[in-house]
C-alpha cells in the first residue's frame, strides 16, 4: 500500500520560483530571453510536474531541499542582474539598420547532397553496430539495440560519427537563421521553404545520437534564435516581450510533441501505464525530487575534484599523458520504489564537485557568463550572425539545468570549438558566399 506523500515543500518551491520569474520578467521589461528568466521558469515547471506526481512516485521533498535549489537559481540570478547593472547600464537598443535577404540558391541543394551522404555514412556505421550487438530485427531495432549498450558504457560511437554531426547541424543551423531571418524581417515567399530542406535532412543525424538530447539542443536553438531575431526586430519593447511569451507557449507544446516523437523512434513507446504524460513528467520532473533523496545522503568520498562533471577536463589531461583515472559522465542509478533515475539537477552536479558554497558560486559565474553573452548581442547596433549562431547552440544547459547538467559535460572541452569552427565556416560558405 502507498504512503501519502506531502508534495507541499514541492508547491512552495514552485510558487517561489513563480514570483521570481514575473519578477525577472518584469526587471528586464519583457525580454523573456534573459538567461535568469529561462533557468527560473525551467526549474519552476519541473518543480510543477514533480509536485503532479510526487505521491505515485513515493519521493520525499524537503524544506532544505526548497532552500539550496531556491539559493542556486537566485545565486544564477544575481550573476545576470550584476553584469546587466554593471557593463550594459547606460546600454539603449538600438534598431537594426542593415538585415540580409537570403535568396534561394544552388548551395541549398549542395548543402542536401553533403548531408545526405553524411547521414548515409552515419546509417551505415550504426546499423553495422546494432548487427554485432545482436540485432536481427532490422534497420527499426537499431536505436533499440544500440541505446542500452551505450547507456551501459560497453560501446561508443565513433569520433567520425559525432564529426559527420556536427557538420550537419552547422548546416542545418545556418538554414534556420537563413529561414527565420526572412520570415521574420521581410515580406513572406513559398521560396523560402527550400531552406527546411536541409533543416528537415538534419533529424536522421539526431535519431543517429540514440537520445534525445541532439533533439532537445537542437529545438531550443530553434526558438532562441527566432525569439532573438523577433524580439530585436522590435527593439526588445515590454509589449514584443509579452508577446513572445505566447509564441514560447505555442513552441514548446510544438517541441514537447516532437519530444514524444522522438522517444518513439528511438524505442521509448508509449503504453498504459507510459502515457506521454507521465513519460514527460519523468523526464522533466523526476530529478527534482531526486535531488531532494540523493542530497540526503551520506556522500561517497572522492579524491578526483568534479570528477563526474568536469569530464572533458580529465580526458584531454589523460591524452596530454596524464596518468588520471577515467572518469564517467553517467552518475549512478538509483532506485525509488520502483522508479529508477540517474539525473538529479544542475545543482547536485555542482554540489558534488564543490560543497554547497561551491556551487553558489558556479551559480553565479554561470549567471554572469551568460548574461554577458546574451546581452552583448541585445545590445549590438547589427546582428552578430556567427555569435549568435553560436549563442543558440550553447543556451540549452539553461532550459536543461533543471534535469542535469550539460554547460561543464558537454560544452567545457574541445566539442564547443568543433562546433564554433563548422559554424563559422558553415556561415562563410553558405550565408557570405565567400
Amino acid at each position: 500500500m502507498k504512503k501519502m506523500v506531502d508534495p507541499g515543500f514541492l508547491y512552495i518551491l514552485s510558487v517561489l520560483l513563480l514570483i521570481l520569474s514575473i519578477g525577472l520578467i518584469y526587471f528586464f521589461k519583457g525580454d523573456v530571453l534573459q538567461p535568469s528568466i529561462l533557468m527560473s521558469t525551467t526549474m519552476m515547471l519541473s518543480s510543477i510536474l514533480a509536485a503532479l506526481n510526487i505521491e505515485r512516485w513515493q519521493l520525499p521533498f524537503s524544506m532544505s531541499s526548497v532552500i539550496v535549489l531556491l539559493m542556486g537559481i537566485l545565486a544564477f540570478a544575481c550573476g545576470n542582474v550584476a553584469v546587466c547593472k554593471i557593463a550594459f547600464f547606460r546600454q539603449s537598443v538600438q534598431p537594426v539598420f542593415t538585415i540580409k535577404y537570403y535568396k534561394v540558391d544552388k548551395l541549398i541543394f549542395i548543402a542536401f547532397l553533403i548531408m545526405s551522404i553524411l547521414a548515409m555514412l552515419s546509417f551505415r556505421e550504426i546499423f553495422h553496430l546494432s548487427i554485432l550487438l545482436g540485432n536481427t530485427e532490422g534497420v527499426f531495432n537499431i536505436i533499440k539495440t544500440v541505446r542500452p549498450a551505450i547507456e551501459a558504457e560497453q560501446v561508443s560511437l565513433s569520433r567520425w560519427m559525432n564529426y559527420r554531426q556536427y557538420i550537419a547541424l552547422a548546416i542545418a543551423s545556418v538554414y534556420v537563421y537563413a529561414f527565420l531571418s526572412n520570415l521574420i524581417f521581410f515580406k513572406w515567399s513559398k521560396s523560402n521553404l527550400f531552406f527546411l530542406v536541409p533543416i528537415l535532412t538534419y533529424i536522421p543525424f539526431m535519431i543517429f545520437t540514440t537520445g534525445r538530447m541532439a533533439m532537445m539542443s537542437f529545438v531550443i536553438f530553434v526558438v532562441v534564435i527566432g525569439i532573438f531575431l523577433y524580439l530585436k526586430k522590435h527593439q526588445f519593447k515590454f509589449e514584443a516581450g509579452i508577446k513572445s511569451i505566447i509564441i514560447l507557449g505555442i513552441l514548446g507544446i510544438m517541441a514537447v510533441s516532437f519530444f514524444l516523437i522522438m522517444g518513439y523512434l528511438s524505442g521509448k513507446v508509449t503504453s498504459s501505464t507510459r502515457t506521454p504524460f507521465i513519460i514527460l513528467s519523468h523526464y522533466l520532473g523526476l530529478s527534482v525530487p531526486a535531488f531532494d533523496v540523493i542530497y540526503h545522503q551520506l556522500p561517497v568520498e572522492n579524491s578526483l575534484i568534479g570528477s563526474n562533471l568536469l569530464v572533458s577536463v580529465y580526458r584531454n589531461l589523460n591524452f596530454l599523458g596524464f596518468n588520471l583515472p577515467d572518469v564517467e559522465i553517467f552518475l549512478p542509478f538509483v532506485n525509488f520504489e520502483g522508479i529508477d533515475t540517474n539525473v538529479y539537477t544542475a545543482e547536485w552536479r555542482y554540489i558534488k564537485a564543490f560543497g554547497v558554497v561551491g556551487m553558489l558560486g558556479v551559480m553565479w559565474l554561470l549567471g554572469a557568463f551568460y548574461s554577458y553573452y546574451y546581452n552583448y548581442l541585445k545590445y549590438n547596433n547589427d546582428i552578430k550572425i556567427t555569435s549568435l549562431l553560436i549563442y543558440a547552440t550553447i543556451s540549452y544547459p539553461l532550459f536543461l539545468s533543471s534535469i542535469d547538467e550539460r554547460f561543464f559535460l558537454d560544452l567545457f572541452g574541445t566539442t564547443i570549438i568543433y562546433i564554433g569552427g563548422v559554424l563559422w565556416i558553415a556561415k562563410k560558405i553558405l550565408l557570405d558566399k565567400i
